[in-house]
């Protein structure tokens, strides 16, 4: 409970001084096309999630933590790898000068470190030809920085809904957390609760109201935490990397399909927009059901992230079920495309024809 009582009262103490007496590092609703937001909110909630996430890793000190030699030691080891990625986004928060390409560098920089320190490193895939490649230590290493900072800056990207990121990381780490103990890995457990007590005290100001967003230092901090959990389960033989996919899958789809429709239009990759599914969601929502209710617009926000969380959340509890299984992982994860694929279609069908029947009224 101390990590989620740190995490809650850094939230509201950041929210009370940097949103209202210091006015520093405000997301300001003018300030790109994919904002969702009607007031300027401070970018700062990251440091919370950080130091509640400290405070419980330095309250586990039982025999159950040195279950494994060591572990309590490579848990603050890890987090310490951690904080380059934290203080990159943080930089960018309070001067909104870092460039993508910069705060990518640093998140590859700090997998390679964890990986030649610690070995972590994605030396499996379950790919055969791939797998092939990943015999070499410095493909592996490689890979893994590849794998590993995308993810990271797949959860940037879900961060565009209140509490959608936040609550998308809850629902992955509580999947690796079980997925953990059926394995017997106290570490990696613990890491992920230490993640799930500093994001929720967090997720209780940012959910559903945006009283406080994470920032891109929350969202680099707990995406890298979560791909590093993922990724010293997936080490294991009893864990397949399907598995993971399956349980870390919504981020990675969003991204990859985001990139390849922005390829499809001959659009800058990297270009903000508001054509993810979480952004046609909220709009369809918003227009037809809040707005016509005269609903405050934090319902739109509300009912987008629970209707993603929940779909998500089942993707995950099928993963964990199904187990460590090759067939079983491969056949969560194409479902979990094909439901996104099939969600997304839907979606920006409805969007274009209420679009092309707003045009008509007018005319």
């Amino acid at each position: 409970m101390q990590g989620l009582s740190v995490s809650l009262l850094a939230s509201l103490t950041i929210r009370w001084i940097f949103g209202r007496i210091l006015p520093v590092s405000l997301d300001r609703p003018e300030s790109g096309i994919q904002k969702l937001h009607a007031t300027p909110v401070t970018r700062l909630g990251g440091l919370a999630i950080v130091l509640g996430t400290l405070t419980y890793l330095l309250s586990q000190t039982g025999d159950e933590v040195n279950q494994i030699v060591s572990s309590s030691e490579k848990s603050y080891l890890l987090f310490l790898y951690l904080l380059p990625v934290f203080l990159i986004g943080l930089i960018e928060d309070c001067t909104q000068k870092v460039t993508p390409l910069i705060r990518l560098a640093v998140t590859a920089a700090s997998v390679i470190w964890v990986g030649m320190d610690l070995g972590i490193v994605i030396s499996q895939t379950d790919v055969p030809m791939l797998d092939s490649l990943l015999n070499s230590p410095w493909v592996a290493i490689g890979f893994t920085a590849f794998a590993l900072t995308g993810f990271t800056h797949a959860i940037n990207i879900t961060d565009g809904i209140n509490g959608l990121a936040a609550s998308l990381c809850l629902i992955m780490l509580i999947g690796l957390v079980v997925i953990a103990h059926q394995n017997n890995d106290v570490l990696i457990a613990d890491v992920a609760i230490a993640g799930i007590v500093g994001i929720t005290g967090f997720w209780l100001l940012n959910f559903p109201r945006g009283l406080i967003f994470m920032g891109d230092g929350g969202a680099y901090f707990i995406g890298l935490l979560v791909a590093v959990c993922a990724t010293v389960l997936m080490m294991k033989p009893t864990v397949s990397a399907f598995q993971m996919l399956a349980v870390c899958g919504y981020p990675v789809i969003e991204t990859v399909f985001s990139m390849v429709r922005r390829i499809r239009h001959r659009q800058p990759v990297g270009q903000p927009d508001r054509q993810h599914l979480h952004s046609l969601l909220y709009r369809i929502i918003s227009t037809h059901f809040v707005q016509p209710r005269n609903l405050a617009p934090w319902h739109a926000h509300l009912m987008t992230t629970t209707t993603i969380t929940s779909i998500v959340g089942v993707f995950v509890i099928t993963a964990v079920i199904a187990g460590g299984s090759l067939q079983a992982g491969l056949a969560v994860f194409l479902l979990e495309i094909a439901t996104y694929i099939f969600s997304y279609r839907k979606l920006a069908s409805f969007v274009g024809d209420a679009s092309a029947e707003g045009r008509d009224s007018k005319t």
